[in-house]
């Protein structure tokens, strides 16, 4: 964090990271507001980027406020909805119409493949896939060079790279056959514009359904 005044007498905040700032006033005196920041109600009113902190608004005291690259939401009537809450677990406490609940899990994926006929867990679609990583797909944000269990990687192995989440997901495909190139060259990143090849990779919406005792699940995402 670091802060400077401009030669035109602006204060501005950084953060070296790229990260939230949160600014709060001193409960005495209106600091924020002497220095200029505000509130972002619109494009012709406030700071750009600055919003209050979740559960605050414009009569808490002290003033509390949070800088962030996130646009705050909004209900349908235009009102403005606190940030999201970020958890591995839904949430369970009476919330607001309009409220968000981002599920924060990333290592989670089911891969499955269309054998001609139907789609297939992708560990049972053939014995060239039988000794891929036993645990799945490796969702890292590391490039592999082992399986999950420590034993070489096999042609057919995939990687869902969680390195950038802004372009999640990014699927590698290993090839052990370039065994003259380094390890991390050796994983090909699937085109996921491409639904129609046997490259490509179709994303599709995990949905879970329960009626009559039966669980039919899709899977979230599907190569061919």
């Amino acid at each position: 964090m670091s802060a400077e005044v401009t030669t035109g007498n602006k204060v501005v905040i950084k953060h070296a990271k790229g990260g939230d700032i949160k600014l709060s006033d001193d409960g005495t005196n209106a600091v924020l507001g002497l220095m200029g920041f505000a509130h972002f109600a619109n494009v012709n009113s406030g700071t750009p980027n600055l919003y209050f902190e979740a559960g605050t608004d414009g009569d808490t005291t002290p003033l509390q406020l949070r800088a962030s690259l996130w646009k705050a939401t909004t209900n349908s009537s235009g009102t403005e909805v606190a940030f999201y809450t970020a958890s591995d677990d839904p949430v369970t406490a009476l919330t607001n119409d309009g409220a968000l609940w981002y599920n924060s899990i990333v290592d989670e994926v089911d891969i499955m493949i269309h054998d001609g006929s139907s789609w297939v867990g992708y560990h049972n679609f053939s014995a060239a896939y039988a000794d891929c990583d036993p645990n799945g797909p490796i969702v890292s944000a590391s490039t592999p060079l082992l399986q999950s269990d420590g034993t070489a990687l096999v042609t057919g192995d995939l990687w869902v790279s969680t390195a950038d989440l802004e372009n999640y997901p990014a699927i590698y495909k290993y090839n052990a056959e370039l065994q003259n190139t380094p390890i991390a060259n050796r994983w090909a990143l699937l085109d996921k514009a491409d639904q129609t090849s046997e490259e490509g990779i179709l994303l599709v919406m995990h949905v879970i359904t329960q009626q009559a005792q039966t669980v039919v699940q899709q899977a979230t995402l599907m190569h061919y």
